[in-house]
């Protein structure tokens, strides 16, 4: 990637593909061709697929209750547990923030361990992550981007963030001031020859939910320090 000035940089990551992936995400959201994978009722977790027809990939969608207060919750992903990923969420080896160009849009890098025994290999993502809230809710847009001096790893294959992945973080409709609903949307770009999706995609219907739990358990020892 060429050198560019700071400022037209975030301009850049900022401007015009932070709308681009944000309406994107939003799209997903509200897309009616989910299809039901799996839905844990003692956990009160939901995990959807759909084959991207335009993309040509499949994305996962993972619905679940969070028992914390929407802006807390917000406030405490933003500022410290998204940051902590890989100390709640074994899936996740690195997650760094290479730069926060703003408040609410940053640059992040993350490595995934392997999967499966080695069948889906270490990957790296390098993607800018775009927050807005809309009304009372909070919508985190993900998108593959690039960044001066991060290159590949030879280790590593580059997984793509395409449009349309991200978190939205709300009040949960039936416990509006003490829960909130928290709506995962990620791709399954593997780039993984000869082993079909309908094998992989129970492995990764089972990785939402172990994000899920993990992060509500992780949010729980949060707000015990706070108390």
């Amino acid at each position: 990637m060429s050198m560019m000035h700071p400022l037209l940089l975030c301009e850049e990551k900022c401007g015009g593909e932070g709308e681009r992936s944000l309406e994107n995400f939003r799209f997903n959201l509200e897309r009616k061709d989910w299809t039901l994978q799996k839905h844990y009722s003692k956990e009160g977790i939901t995990v959807k697929s759909v084959y991207d027809q335009e993309k040509l990939m499949y994305f996962l969608f993972t619905e679940a209750p969070l028992d914390f207060e929407c802006d807390w919750t917000f406030g405490d992903m933003r500022d410290h547990t998204l940051e902590a990923t890989p100390e709640w969420y074994s899936d996740v080896k690195e997650y760094s923030v290479l730069e926060r160009l703003t408040d609410v849009c940053w640059v992040v890098h993350e490595v995934l361990e392997p999967k499966l025994g080695g069948i889906v290999a270490s990957r790296e993502m390098l993607y800018a992550s775009h927050c807005r809230k809309i009304g009372d809710a909070y919508f985190v847009s993900m998108g593959s981007t690039e960044w001066p001096g991060v290159e590949p790893r030879e280790n590593l294959v580059r997984a793509e963030v395409p449009e349309g992945c991200g978190l939205s973080i709300s009040p949960d409709p039936s416990h509006h001031t003490t829960r909130t609903l928290l709506r995962w949307v990620f791709s399954l770009d593997l780039k993984i020859p000869l082993v079909p999706v309908s094998f992989l995609l129970p492995f990764h219907v089972e990785a939402c939910r172990q994000f899920i739990l993990g992060l509500r358990k992780h949010l729980s020892a949060r707000q015990l320090l706070k108390a």
